[in-house]
């Protein structure tokens, strides 16, 4: 659970700015929720976010949840 922790931390932009990680790192880390449930929330009450870049985090957000709702589901019906 530490781990976990610190993995979605530190790919989140809690303990290091997405800002200060490579330009590669920014783009690959923009399609995962981390930065989405870490940062953005952040960016936004500071009000350095526009409404785009919300909708874009909320819908990145509703992918994931999605995609781990139905691997949750397949392995519910494999374990019955």
């Amino acid at each position: 659970m530490v781990m976990l922790r610190f993995f979605s931390n530190f790919l989140g932009g809690a303990l290091i700015p997405i800002a200060f990680f490579p330009e590669r790192a920014q783009v690959i880390l923009s399609y995962t929720p981390f930065p989405n449930l870490v940062s953005l929330p952040a960016r936004t009450m500071m009000g350095l976010t526009t409404p785009s870049e919300i909708a874009e985090g909320l819908v990145v957000i509703a992918f994931w949840a999605v995609i781990l709702v139905m691997i949750v589901n397949l392995l519910w019906k494999k374990g019955q």
